[in-house]
């Protein structure tokens, strides 16, 4: 196995992670509004565009010779499930897509199996979805996240 080694930062949330083993305290959690008609195929193939185009997200992390090293995956698939809200009335449906992307947000994810990214659409409606997107802060940021929505 060929890896790189963690960056100082890289290295500090490695290590806390491993203190905190199947904790969420590390994962970046965003959404997105989408207000239109969605081409969730379409959807599905940007978010994995997306990942072929940043070996960051494609990173997992993992032990070599006694060091935490960064492991970059040639090709990845990351899925993109969709949880159909619509059946609900309009008040529970804005509660119900909350409660889905709180439960998303407290999810944690395993730095060595990885992927360090997932994504979900939640559809209130024909026109109005919610992105739900989760990142490892050892693969992402603050300022990721803008790179990432533009």
């Amino acid at each position: 196995m060929f890896g790189f080694p963690l960056s100082y930062a890289q290295q500090r949330l490695w290590l806390l992670d491993r203190l905190t083993p199947g904790s969420a305290l590390y994962t970046i959690p965003a959404s997105l509004r989408l207000t239109s008609m969605l081409d969730i195929p379409a959807l599905r193939r940007s978010l994995n565009e997306i990942v072929r185009r940043h070996e960051a997200l494609r990173t997992t992390f993992s032990i070599q010779d006694n060091q935490p090293i960064q492991v970059i995956a040639p090709r990845l698939t990351v899925d993109l499930p969709v949880i159909d809200l619509q059946h609900h009335s309009p008040e529970e449906r804005e509660a119900a897509a909350w409660e889905q992307a709180a439960l998303e947000a407290r999810r944690p994810f395993d730095v060595e199996t990885g992927p360090l990214f997932r994504s979900t659409l939640l559809r209130l409606t024909p026109e109005d979805h919610l992105l739900l997107v989760s990142f490892h802060h050892l693969v992402a940021d603050g300022w990721s996240l803008g790179v990432f929505f533009r």
